[in-house]
């Protein structure tokens, strides 16, 4: 498996991210809220012009009743407009006799006889009854009201109403809410931007306090520990036998500390972005080699060997100190990990066109599939029950590799093998 380009997070894009999170989260509500609104007002404004038009054909049918009556028991059929512009009023026996007519309603473009089919299925009922039929992109409201005289059912009267103006009116109140809710979107996303951003204060101001903390205890340590390891080294120069063991464990400790406090302090300064770098051309190959040099007892302590293939010379356009903190922790960490199932470590430098990749392998037990994708989080660790370490070298590594532009692979096959290769883009001479 092999990951490329892990995402590392400092303290500042993380915090924009969140902004951005709780800015998207608002506006999705928002959008929702007023999805629905629409849906809601859509529906209660065509059921309002529902109720209007059928309102409209009952104060028709009231009024024409008994004409209406009249005119089917002498004619059993009749077709008139009545005196609303929308509606076409039939009469129809209760002998369902329906004449084919060709007559055209007012704001509807075909024949009505093509809907007349439908009304041969009536039953008497003795309530009005309503249905919208479609035809094309046309929608009509037919209404059916039951006659009855002197206790006999006679017949119907039927009415067929135009719904062109309702589906006019429903577009615009459609293209109104649009305007209204890109108005409002704006305005949306300029409250959910002051919120979001008065949301992060007390997070900023908790951080803040965190990094400020970090910051000023590793410096007050710092000063202490060297002390400690001053001390110790002169009192190793003449000890002996079983006491030289014990202050060369307690070197060995000290000097843990100490990498651990440059770890904390490069961390507060990445996440404050007050770390000035040092960018310029050099030749990495004697700071490799130094590098390797001085993790060979710590090698040999963990029966493992480091050899270095290398080109000579291999210039790279880095921070040399930033650089070397990089091998620092790349070796330590191979070193960590590789002496359980390995036995050796190998350094390789790689000149492709204008990239040079170093590229560090150990041949120990590899890292667990299910952890790859975790390894460069901070304070994550994969074997916590194995040695020193709070997690914070691999995440220390992603920002150096981040910060020169450089990327980062980490292959690892378990039981076989891990690598971890950097590879630095080469800028042309006189680039800033």
């Amino acid at each position: 498996m092999t990951i490329k380009n892990p995402h590392v997070l400092p303290e500042q894009p993380l915090l924009a991210r969140l902004q951005r999170n709780l800015i998207g989260i608002f506006l999705i509500s928002f959008l929702l809220l007023d999805g629905l609104t629409f849906a809601v007002t859509e529906t209660l404004f065509r059921h309002d012009l529902l109720v209007h038009a059928q309102n409209n054909m009952s104060q028709i049918w009231h009024k024409q009743q008994d004409d209406e009556t009249q005119e089917i028991l002498h004619n059993d059929f009749s077709f008139r407009q009545t005196s609303d512009n929308f509606i076409t009023t039939w009469d129809i026996a209760a002998s369902k006799h329906i004449v084919q007519s060709v007559a055209y309603g007012p704001g509807i473009p075909f024949p009505l006889k093509n809907i007349l089919p439908f009304y041969a299925y009536l039953k008497p009922t003795h309530h009005a009854s309503f249905v919208i039929i479609k035809r094309g992109s046309l929608q009509i409201l037919v209404g059916t009201d039951p006659l009855w005289h002197n206790g006999q059912f006679v017949g119907w009267i039927q009415s067929v109403y135009s719904l062109g103006e309702m589906q006019i009116a429903t577009r615009v109140l459609a293209k109104t809410s649009l305007i209204v809710a890109g108005f409002m979107g704006v305005l949306a996303l300029v409250l959910a931007y002051g919120l979001s951003k008065r949301n992060i204060v007390p997070i900023k101001h908790a951080l803040q306090r965190q990094r400020d903390f970090v910051h000023n205890a590793s410096h007050e340590l710092r000063t202490p520990l060297s002390i400690i390891q001053t001390s110790l080294e002169l009192a190793q120069e003449d000890a002996q036998g079983e006491l030289k063991g014990f202050i060369d464990s307690s070197l060995s400790e000290v000097h843990y500390l100490t990498r651990l406090l440059t770890h904390l302090q490069r961390l507060a300064q990445q996440d404050s972005g007050i770390l000035a770098l040092d960018y310029q051309w050099f030749d990495c190959a004697p700071i490799i080699e130094d590098v390797i040099d001085a993790f060979q007892e710590p090698a040999k302590q963990a029966q493992m060997a480091i050899k270095s293939q290398l080109t000579n010379p291999l210039m790279i356009y880095a921070d040399p100190t930033l650089f070397k903190e990089l091998l620092i922790i790349l070796i330590d960490n191979a070193i960590k990990y590789g002496q359980h199932g390995g036995n050796q470590i190998t350094v390789q430098s790689l000149l492709s066109g204008r990239t040079v990749s170093i590229r560090i392998t150990d041949n120990g037990k590899g890292i667990p599939p299910a952890v790859q994708t975790r390894i460069f989080e901070r304070f994550f660790r994969a074997s916590p029950q194995n040695g020193h370490g709070f997690g914070l070298g691999l995440a220390m590594a992603a920002w150096i590799v981040h910060m020169h532009q450089a990327h980062i692979h980490v292959q690892s096959e378990p039981y076989y093998h891990t690598t971890f290769t950097v590879d630095f883009p080469l800028p042309r001479r006189g680039s800033p």
